[in-house]
């Protein structure tokens, strides 16, 4: 891997720090960070860099505004995650709080920076989760692709 090549990769909510977990244990020379409104899964992630949007808090409860205002908290934390990068890979599952409003967020702050290509990982919710969850996913998604260079959306029944 050449000297100006930087790889970071966030995992963003429940979803995105269990795929991170797998990502991390493989090794791959790859900064990884931990993001999430759930203390608990930020603190027993393997990441190399941990925000817990919530201090002792166990999640959103798929509660958009209560990851928004979590994450405009920690704007600068997560203003600072993409510094440095040449490559930041984003992984998150879509359709509940956390991943649906600040996986967009951390997407559109690194899209700021033109020597960063942003690659998205969607994890959409399983046909069995309803129409509501079915229509967030796919608003974040499509925010999420606007500033990315690649986004894939995986849907989860599939997986």
């Amino acid at each position: 891997m050449s000297e100006n090549c930087k790889i970071k990769i966030i995992g963003v909510g429940g979803a995105g720090i269990a795929v991170l977990g797998d990502i991390a244990s493989e090794g791959l020379g790859a900064q990884t960070a931990a993001v999430d409104t759930d203390a608990r899964a930020v603190a027993n992630s393997a990441a190399d860099i941990k925000i817990a949007l919530i201090e002792n808090g166990e999640g959103s409860g798929s509660d958009t505004s209560i990851a928004k205002e979590a994450a405009v908290a920690h704007a600068e934390e997560l203003a600072a995650l993409p510094q440095g990068a040449r490559l930041l890979i984003i992984i998150a599952g879509l359709g509940g709080g956390t991943g649906s409003v600040v996986a967009p967020m951390i997407s559109k702050i690194a899209a700021g920076n033109p020597d960063c290509a942003v690659v998205s990982f969607a994890i959409m919710p399983l046909s069995v989760e309803g129409a509501q969850r079915a229509s967030l996913a796919l608003r974040a998604q499509t925010y999420l692709s606007k500033h990315s260079r690649a986004a894939f959306a995986l849907r989860n029944d599939v997986i």
